[in-house]
């Protein structure tokens, strides 16, 4: 069981260490840059949105995320 929750973790760590920064972006150059009229920088929140896929994929490909047994 113990093996089983530190899979677990690891899983969370990686998927929430990917979002925070993704999230945080997408915010960033989607709304505040526009609310202090600085339009400089194009909007990334899907480029972004592909980084946060690759981190999914690769929770499920290294740590078996989804892993019906």
């Amino acid at each position: 069981m113990s093996a089983d929750n530190t899979r677990l973790k690891k899983q969370a760590k990686v998927i929430l260490s990917v979002a925070f920064p993704v999230l945080f972006g997408s915010i960033v150059t989607d709304s505040v840059l526009p609310a202090l009229e600085i339009y400089t920088i194009p909007s990334v929140a899907s480029v972004l949105i592909l980084v946060w896929i690759l981190g999914i994929w690769y929770a499920i490909v290294k740590y078996k995320l989804m892993y019906l047994n």
